[in-house]
């Protein structure tokens, strides 16, 4: 019987022999005794045995993209008002921080959430929340009105506990703000009242940092779930990659960090319109296996009937036992290598012709036939053109020549004649 792997999604078949591993997401690895394993021992950018997978948020946490780093956030609501310090203690209870917000989703994210949590709190049906968010007042622009041009303006006036902060686009203020009222306002929250009927209204404010706001809550952002997409030890799989199912694809495509496969790279079967990979290097396996079992080819794309765009833009290595061919591409009869891709892809393979016999679908071979040969073709129009021109005026010409002549041989008899006549008389 096979024994069950745990590799964080479902369960996974581990075979007896020592072959595949067969991922009930259609992923094979072939792990063959013949496999040349010393590059990969040693490196720890190796994906371990039976663990391909995806880091994901915990409960009640969003993620969100910042630069090339994934972050959770979360909204947390505590009973009593707190202040900025206190918020940051409930943030920290959590094994996080107090956050900023990064980017329009993320200020949507938030507003979204504190709506739901205010409408759904009877408590608060009449109530203003404020959303602490990372952000204090700089020493030197203490004094400063934030909203006069100058070096404390705007968001620039601020110093941020939250460092991934790169852009800061979702600090969306009210108008007039941040003016420093009264010289007293030091701390930036989010103020958010049911009075609103669009969580578009929903804006940021600034306010001394000891003030405490009934039904506060925080926005967070942790190191712990800090993670880029793949686990940060799966940057290369040794073996055959076998996509032949939507999610398989999906998940796989989600795999940002992955360089290389040590084996065969499959896609059938699917709906997908686009398919890419966008760290891959390498590609291929030129060994042998225990059983000989093997792909076709390196790269198998074939029977995704809607299939428009490949993108493997970093290959810059494609490798192949004897037995199989680079590549083979067909069944897809709306598929468009770009002349970049194409030349990505022989590139790779050293040239290889199999890249020449990517079986294009006939209106698309026929428009791109159309395209190389437009330009002869319409020479080859233009010399019809004169040469037909000429021929047609050398028969105009001739034929007026002729008629000339015949005129002149009319007039020249006539005038015969009427000589013979005037003789006569």
């Amino acid at each position: 019987m096979p024994s069950l792997v745990s590799h964080g999604f479902k369960p996974l078949i581990k075979n007896n022999h020592n072959y595949n591993y067969y991922f009930d997401f259609s992923i094979l690895i072939d792990l063959g005794g013949s496999i040349d394993r010393s590059s990969y021992d040693k490196n720890v950018g190796t994906c371990p045995e039976g663990t391909t997978g995806l880091k994901t948020c915990e409960t009640g946490y969003e993620m969100f993209l910042r630069g090339e780093v994934w972050y959770c956030l979360k909204i947390i609501v505590n009973d009593l008002p707190l202040n900025q310090t206190e918020g940051q203690k409930l943030c920290g209870k959590e094994g996080a921080a107090l956050s900023g917000l990064e980017t329009d989703d993320e200020h949507s994210f938030v507003n979204a959430s504190v709506h739901v949590l205010l409408r759904s709190n009877e408590k608060s049906k009449n109530a203003t929340w404020g959303l602490w968010i990372s952000g204090t007042k700089k020493d030197e622009c203490e004094k400063e009105n934030t909203t006069e041009p100058g070096p404390c303006e705007g968001i620039n006036g601020f110093d941020f506990e939250d460092k991934t902060l790169q852009q800061k686009n979702g600090y969306k203020w009210f108008d007039g703000e941040p003016n420093n009222l009264d010289k007293k306002q030091y701390c930036i929250y989010m103020m958010i009242d049911n009075y609103r009927k669009s969580i578009r209204d929903f804006n940021i404010d600034w306010e001394n940092c000891d003030e405490k706001y009934r039904w506060p809550a925080c926005c967070l952002w942790s190191e712990k779930k800090m993670f880029q997409r793949t686990t940060s030890d799966c940057a290369y799989i040794k073996g055959d990659v076998i996509l032949e199912k939507n999610d398989d694809a999906l998940i796989f495509q989600s795999l940002l960090d992955l360089r290389e496969i040590q084996g065969s790279l499959v896609l059938r079967n699917t709906t997908f319109l686009e398919f890419g990979l966008p760290s891959l290097q390498k590609l291929g396996f030129a060994g042998d296996t225990m059983n000989g079992k093997r792909q076709d080819a390196a790269l198998i794309i074939e029977n995704n009937p809607y299939l428009m765009h490949l993108r493997l833009r970093r290959v810059s290595q494609i490798v192949k036992h004897e037995d199989q061919k680079y590549a083979i591409i067909r069944g897809n009869p709306r598929i468009k290598i770009d002349e970049k891709q194409y030349e990505i892809l022989k590139v790779a393979s050293n040239g290889s012709t199999d890249f020449d016999q990517f079986e294009f679908p006939q209106e698309i071979y026929v428009r791109h036939l159309l395209y190389e040969l437009w330009p002869y073709c319409l020479f080859g129009f233009m010399i019809i053109v004169v040469f037909t021109h000429h021929f047609i005026m050398l028969e105009v010409n001739e034929s007026r020549v002729k008629k000339k002549e015949q005129e002149m041989i009319d007039c020249l008899v006539k005038m015969r004649d009427a000589t013979l006549a005037a003789e006569l008389l």
